[in-house]
């Protein structure tokens, strides 16, 4: 891996601070959290985010298609981002879909991380990926501890990791 012969594949599991004062830091903070940290002068940025990789190539994210804009509590829609290896090497890139519920009646992380999709590809290939947003997505546990999916707008973010968000789209929820 140190001369480049193969191509590290590996993502952090976790989120690594940038000081003790950060702790305890993780990818989904709920907001009012985001909010002290910055009052209290915290840094922001961890030292390493989580889904943080090196690679010895370069990849580009286009083309972010959701297939239905508006959709009913119970029904899926479908995802497609294109990806392609700008780089000289092949290699695998690990597509993270987060999605962010934008009108919840409890609180909630800011972002959720929503699976992932493992693309291999040779230098100057493209590959459209595929993700299915389905109604266990979507859902939260409401003030009666029930699990529901809320009507609202719901933001999806792709990227390579929680803080390298290349692409970004919406949907809505009736």
């Amino acid at each position: 891996m140190l001369f480049g012969t193969c191509d590290p594949g590996g993502r952090l599991p976790v989120t690594v601070p940038r000081s003790v004062g950060q702790l305890p830091i993780y990818y989904g903070v709920r907001p009012m959290r985001a909010a002290a940290d910055a009052y209290a002068g915290l840094a922001a940025s961890p030292l390493y985010e989580f889904g943080h990789g090196l690679s010895y190539t370069t990849f580009r994210y286009d083309n972010l298609k959701v297939s239905r804009r508006r959709i009913k509590a119970g029904e899926t829609t479908e995802v497609r981002v294109d990806i392609t290896n700008t780089g000289h090497r092949a290699d695998q890139e690990v597509v993270q879909p987060y999605l962010a519920d934008r009108q919840s009646s409890v609180s909630l992380p800011i972002t959720q991380l929503r699976g992932f999709a493992k693309v291999d590809l040779c230098p100057g290939q493209k590959e459209t990926v595929r993700l299915t947003l389905g109604p266990q997505d979507m859902e939260l546990v409401d003030e009666s501890m029930r699990r529901v999916v809320e009507p609202g707008t719901f933001e999806i973010q792709i990227g390579n990791s929680s803080a390298k968000i290349h692409l970004r789209g919406t949907f809505e929820v009736s």
